[in-house]
């Protein structure tokens, strides 16, 4: 069964960082609530042993979205892309805003990597669960970055 996410009127979020198991529920924003979580996949992301996800996933989007989406799976761990970058990738080139708007649609954050789209100036740029979380996904993940490549991501606080 594929993971799934859904946005419910009473949004409930679920982070799995140091506070694992907590439920949030907000009163406005992007509400995610999943329904089946990939354990063993989240488990040894946040261990540092693999942020590989194979879970099949089901999210629901126009063509456009789910190409944004798909590219955004793309992009590997450790590294980040620009908006701009994505809309050339997927051979829309001038559909940068769009893109934006797609990437902050997508429902299944982490394991359909949102976080890894930055600013063309590297800076980081909005995410519905905080900058704050953006910066620490990022930081997480630079132990995944393959060691032959010796520039940094640029992250700052914004």
């Amino acid at each position: 069964m594929p993971l799934c996410a859904e946005t419910t009127s009473s949004p409930i979020v679920r982070w799995l960082g140091p506070d694992r198991g907590s439920t949030q529920r907000r009163s406005s924003g992007i509400g995610r609530m999943w329904r089946k979580l990939p354990m063993a996949e989240l488990d040894a992301f946040f261990e540092g042993r693999s942020a590989r996800f194979d879970t099949p996933l089901h999210q629901d989007g126009g063509a456009f979205s789910r190409a944004v989406w798909d590219e955004l799976r793309r992009i590997p761990a450790g590294r980040t892309r620009s908006y701009a970058e994505i809309a050339q990738r997927i051979g829309r080139p001038t559909a940068v805003r769009a893109v934006a708007r797609a990437n902050g649609a997508n429902q299944i954050a982490l394991i359909v990597p949102c976080h890894r789209v930055i600013g063309a100036d590297g800076s980081l740029t909005g995410y519905g669960s905080g900058l704050w979380r953006k910066q620490r996904l990022l930081e997480i993940e630079r132990r995944y970055r393959p060691s032959e490549e010796g520039s940094q991501t640029h992250v700052t606080s914004g």
